[in-house]
């Protein structure tokens, strides 16, 4: 169970990371233009978003993982 904890916190932290840069890049380049053209920026502020939520749902998870264990 342990071992399954570490791999979620670190799994977290990658999809942390594409999360953001998914959304920088939609915000600050032409990337998917054609797809969503009027919509991007709010898209973009979308996944910014949720990839605050991960954070604080990724460090809640690593504060778990720390806590001394009551039996």
């Amino acid at each position: 169970m342990e071992k399954m904890r570490s791999v979620a916190i670190w799994f977290g932290w990658v999809m942390i990371t594409l999360y953001v840069a998914f959304g920088l890049l939609l915000m600050f380049s032409d990337f998917l233009i054609t797809l969503i053209p009027n919509n991007r920026i709010g898209f973009a502020m979308i996944v910014l978003a949720y990839s605050g939520f991960r954070i604080y749902m990724t460090l809640k998870l690593m504060k778990q993982h720390r806590a001394p264990k009551v039996r």
